[in-house]
């Protein structure tokens, strides 16, 4: 067996002396040519089963041998095809044809190692982007102000999502972060020592994501929990927004504004009428 493969070899393969004219050095030419670079092409495919078909009728037992090989060979996997020239081509051409697809074959293997490791390279930095970089868990301060209370009853329920704002000017606290709802309404402020660490993350322009977790009653006032976790400015998942998507602050509703300025008005003529007497 292993006699009658090694004559097999022998019967395929062309000698230099063959490769002079005829058909045997058109076959070489073009053998040459399709592999120049170590790989054979789909273009490179095509051209030699034009010339195949062409000289199909050629004594030459190289011809039928690739035929052969290209009707068992799966699309676009011209490996065993490439192997099939080489023992073709004469021998003094055959060992720089392989040194050919040795080269490109560690060219492509580079290649690949070089796209797996970019690959884990980006999967590594989005897995940074989309970490936390600061989380909290706080029950909101300040709910028992401005009827904040009765906002909090009337639209907000636990899994609700909430909104952090800077408010830089505020007199009481430069690091306070009021907590709105969709609608803009304040419902309070983050406490002033979570608001002290959160505040140097916003003012960078930090993503967030917030949601009441439950709502406390203490009798007097409902007091929401809300979970929040900020993000890098430059974070893609999806649930993180930007300072740009906070909702703008609500305008103090008209009746509680006039109700204010009603009650001041009666202080002004109590103190009046009390100057009087």
């Amino acid at each position: 067996m292993a006699e009658e493969k090694k004559s097999t070899r022998r019967q395929v393969a062309l000698r230099m002396a063959e490769t002079e004219a005829g058909s045997a050095a058109e076959l070489v030419a073009l053998l040459r040519h399709i592999t120049e670079d170590g790989t054979i092409t789909v273009a490179g495919v095509g051209e030699l089963k034009v010339w195949l078909e062409a000289n199909q009728h050629s004594d030459l037992p190289a011809i039928e041998f690739l035929r052969t090989t290209l009707d068992q060979t799966p699309a676009e996997e011209y490996n065993t095809l490439y192997k099939a020239v080489e023992r073709v081509l004469p021998s003094e051409l055959r060992a720089k044809a392989k040194a050919r697809r040795v080269e490109a074959e560690l060219a492509e293997k580079t290649k690949e190692r070089e796209r797996k490791a970019a690959l884990r390279n980006c999967l590594s930095e989005e897995r940074k982007r989309n970490t936390r970089i600061y989380s909290a868990n706080f029950m909101v301060a300040g709910t028992s102000y401005e009827g904040r209370s009765g906002l909090i009853q009337t639209e907000l329920e636990p899994g609700q999502a909430v909104y952090l704002a800077r408010d830089p000017h505020n007199r009481y606290d430069k690091n306070a972060i009021e907590i709105r709802l969709d609608s803009g309404r304040r419902i309070g402020f983050v406490p002033r020592a979570e608001a002290r660490r959160m505040a140097r993350h916003l003012d960078r322009g930090c993503k967030q994501w917030a949601v009441c977790a439950k709502i406390l009653d203490s009798g007097e006032r409902l007091i929401p929990v809300v979970e929040v976790a900020l993000y890098r400015s430059d974070a893609t998942t999806p649930d993180a927004i930007d300072r740009n998507q906070v909702p703008q602050r609500a305008s103090r509703p008209v009746g509680c504004a006039r109700a204010m300025a009603v009650g001041l008005l009666a202080v002004l003529l109590a103190a009046y009428y009390l100057s009087l007497r």
